[in-house]
């Protein structure tokens, strides 16, 4: 895959860059390997298939050093790999239980995103300015649904540029709507605002300090949401404010990520002694998810 220079432009200006047509659908190596894995699977599958990897990375190795100089990034030569799965039979909509302080009163089982900034990359590196994700699209039923919604950069310096400059270089935040069954969860959280539905919150989960913040738009009105088939790719900052748009279909998508320069590799041992530090000596937020992660891997 080779960028031209107004694709990089794009990615400078937006954060983001829908490539089309990358390979044909029927490149792809067989995918059964991975499909046996979806109903498993509640959200993420971490164990790609070598030749599914092997094949992608081959598209991502060539925009390695193109990307270090147009987007005056510093990036890791190491691919981190996961796949994401959208399963529309299952629910997008369950209310917790007296959701606590750090938790989402709502939750979808589907395998849906609501808009966030990334959290368990940000917890570990602190550091989603030299990030780069790559999003290929490997299952999809129609190029029209099952896609990303993203927050373009220049557009949210435009409208809301306290926000702008707050997600730069960010992760771990959250982005919700006052709803009337979300509410009450809102006044524990945002004590000090006059709430009303139809609000939107940054919810902070990284810094202690702060719940977070209120936002001067509607996320849903500012959105794009590229139309992503299969052999196409999506190349985003991670400091891009995103989502999964809908979960109308069955999708699954491959996401490599390029991590920050000098970042320790993900060897299982290191990984965990890096969660533990992170635990003892970040933030509180941070030590609260961090926690649930230890417990699985």
């Amino acid at each position: 895959m080779i960028l031209s220079q107004a694709n990089w432009n794009t990615l400078k200006r937006q954060g983001f860059c829908h490539i089309k047509s990358i390979f044909p659908w029927n490149d792809l190596p067989d995918c059964r390997e991975i499909s046996k894995l979806i109903s498993a699977s509640s959200r993420t599958i971490e164990d790609i298939p070598g030749d599914l990897r092997s094949f992608l990375a081959n598209e991502v190795a060539p925009t390695f050093d193109a990307a270090i100089s147009n987007l005056k990034i510093n990036l890791s030569k190491d691919f981190e790999w996961c796949a994401i799965h959208i399963d529309p039979k299952k629910s997008d909509r369950i209310m917790r239980q007296d959701p606590g302080y750090h938790s989402d009163p709502i939750i979808a089982l589907n395998g849906a995103m609501d808009w966030h900034l990334d959290h368990g990359s940000y917890y570990l590196h602190r550091d989603h300015t030299n990030r780069l994700i790559f999003y290929f699209p490997i299952f999809k039923e129609t190029k029209d649904k099952g896609n990303l919604a993203l927050i373009p950069k220049d557009e949210l310096m435009k409208i809301d540029p306290f926000t702008a400059r707050k997600v730069e270089g960010r992760g771990a935040l959250r982005f919700r709507v006052v709803e009337p069954d979300t509410i009450e969860w809102f006044k524990r959280r945002f004590q000090t605002h006059n709430l009303t539905v139809g609000d939107w919150f940054a919810i902070e989960d990284y810094y202690d300090e702060t719940p977070g913040w209120q936002l001067c738009f509607d996320p849903e009105k500012e959105k794009i949401v590229p139309d992503l088939e299969v052999g196409d790719c999506l190349i985003m900052r991670a400091d891009v404010i995103h989502k999964t748009d809908d979960s109308d279909i069955n999708r699954l998508s491959v996401r490599c990520d390029i991590p920050p320069y000098n970042v320790l590799r993900n060897i299982n041992f290191v990984h965990r002694m890096l969660i533990k530090m992170r635990i003892i000596f970040g933030t509180k937020k941070a030590a609260y998810y961090l926690k649930k992660i230890e417990k699985v891997i």
